[in-house]
């Protein structure tokens, strides 16, 4: 277009001002009449030394009239009704949310896709919303994962929710309630049954060794089913008790002993000062809070589970063997002796403070016995899910199979 280029920088500026713009830099003559102009919609746009029809494209466009150029004359003209837009109409889109089972959800958040307009379903997980016909509806509540549904000119919707399995959203007990793991401002950790059940420990507290940042489980008895010492962020008290609070279904108690672990449904613990702010001074050495499994609705259930292995001592003291033993206690005669004055240069029988016979017999190769007194005391044990074990054995449970260091589960015949 005879290499003429114009410059504009407008903002909302109407269509008539911005073609006399144009003709006064190009030269072109433009033409126009007002009335034409009307439905026109304010122009903004930010050019620099452009030519003269790609300034008229960026004008034009989305405006209800169009331009041609012939010679160097822009003439202004009515958009064919073809290429006019048709109005978009609103319609009202009523439906029902529910999740995957069918359960109706109340207090959904359902909204128009890049606006603010939206509404909350009732209690019958019922809503009602004027929207475009050709827009998109936003689904969205805790717990459940938010979902996009195209209306194409539907007036009625059934949206199902899907489940959101994630950490972050699992809920923990907190003492005085339930709450988002994600919303919680206070150091909280939990273990569930599963991880519970895979230990096959015959105390709960034992569960936790090694499991939870911050919990420190010491074993200090070598008493069978002793019970092990618990620390949750180090020790806290010099004279008083450093031990945690135990809470199991809201009651607080003293011990865990008799708490059977395949009971345990979950169990959290609050580590922090949250703790003080619920259970008081109690609280101060951090507390664990235990749900124990209850009845659930549905199908009657019943299953099986226990174990049964070996277990044995997994270190033992390097002890001395009899030679050496004999030797140890040989050289403490002797310098026994010496420090006495004693002269220790002819055979040890005839040294003052004299050695045991035993002793001589060993080192001259008479007593040859060399017996580690643990090996007579320590044994490879069984080891059984008693409660559930027994139960089965009284009620002659046939055929029994068990296979050492693993367990078994299933049906069993009762004869």
């Amino acid at each position: 277009m005879y290499g003429q280029t114009v410059s504009l920088n407008v903002k909302n500026e109407s269509l008539h001002q911005v073609l006399l713009q144009i003709q006064k830099q190009s030269g072109y003559n433009v033409l126009f009449n007002d009335q034409m102009l009307k439905n026109t919609v304010p122009v903004s746009v930010s050019l620099s030394s452009v030519p003269v029809e790609d300034a008229l494209k960026a004008c034009f466009k989305n405006q209800p009239v169009t331009y041609v150029i012939e010679a160097r004359t822009v003439v202004v003209q009515t958009k064919p009704t073809s290429l006019i837009a048709p109005e978009k109409k609103d319609i009202t889109v009523t439906g029902t949310v529910t999740d995957e089972k069918g359960i109706t959800l109340p207090g959904v958040s359902v909204k128009l896709k890049g606006t603010t307009s939206g509404v909350v379903t009732d209690a019958s997980g019922k809503f009602s919303l004027r929207v475009p016909g050709d827009g998109t509806l936003v689904f969205s509540f805790i717990g459940f994962v938010s979902q996009e549904v195209a209306v194409n000119n539907r007036t009625v919707l059934t949206v199902k929710l899907a489940e959101e399995n994630k950490a972050l959203n699992e809920v923990v007990v907190i003492g005085y309630g339930t709450a988002k793991r994600k919303d919680l401002t206070g150091a909280v950790s939990s273990i569930d049954n599963k991880t519970i059940k895979d230990l096959a420990v015959t105390r709960v507290d034992q569960a936790l060794s090694g499991k939870i940042a911050g919990v420190q489980v010491k074993t200090t008895s070598g008493e069978p089913g002793a019970a092990p010492q618990v620390r949750i962020r180090g020790i806290s008290s010099i004279s008083a008790g450093s031990g945690p609070l135990y809470v199991v279904d809201g009651f607080p108690i003293d011990n865990i002993q008799t708490l059977n672990p395949n009971d345990i449904e979950s169990l959290d613990i609050l580590k922090d000062a949250s703790a003080t702010a619920i259970y008081g001074s109690r609280g101060s050495n951090g507390v664990i809070i235990i749900n124990t499994k209850r009845g659930k609705s549905g199908k009657a259930t019943i299953t099986l589970d226990t174990y049964y292995g070996y277990q044995s001592v997994l270190r033992v003291p390097q002890l001395k063997n009899s030679i050496e033993e004999a030797n140890y206690y040989y050289d403490g005669i002797k310098n026994q002796n010496i420090d006495a004055g004693n002269d220790v240069s002819g055979p040890p029988n005839t040294w003052k403070v004299l050695v045991p016979q035993d002793v001589l017999d060993v080192l001259s190769g008479k007593n040859k016995i060399d017996e580690n007194a643990l090996d007579a005391i320590l044994r490879t044990a069984p080891q059984i899910s008693a409660d559930r074990f027994w139960w089965y054995r009284r009620r002659k449970v046939l055929p029994e199979r068990r296979v050492p260091g693993s367990g078994w589960s299933g049906e069993k015949q009762l004869v």
